[in-house]
């Protein structure tokens, strides 16, 4: 099993962290997902086609997947810092994304 250490501040993962990710499919909305972003390996949470475009959450940014951008989704964030991992950990942003989109959404809608 491949074990990652959060060496950054700038995601939903504590710094310091130890996470591995367990492959799924399908995709869950909103989930935590280990992907790649061209060349960057990351977490963040995973949106599938809404207002037509995906899109990946990460504190503080909104990352709308363009077409010519590489998005390789590895797996399912688990956490080791507790035995057998868990798949619920850093949930709590989850509502708040969705919030992000719509009003995103809502934006969008009154510059068009």
């Amino acid at each position: 099993m491949t074990e990652f250490t959060v060496v950054t501040r700038d995601l939903e993962t504590p710094y310091g962290a130890r996470i591995t990710y367990q492959p799924q499919f399908p995709i869950e909305t909103g989930a935590l997902y280990l992907l790649s972003i061209g060349d960057l390996l990351t977490v963040g949470r995973y949106y599938c086609d809404v207002a037509g475009c995906d899109w990946i959450i990460q504190p503080g940014l909104l990352i709308r997947v363009a077409d010519s951008i590489n998005v390789e989704i590895w797996g399912l964030v688990v956490s080791l810092e507790s035995p057998g991992g868990d798949r619920t950990a850093w949930s709590g942003l989850s509502i708040a994304a969705v919030s992000v989109i719509e009003i995103y959404n809502l934006v969008t809608l009154l510059v068009v």
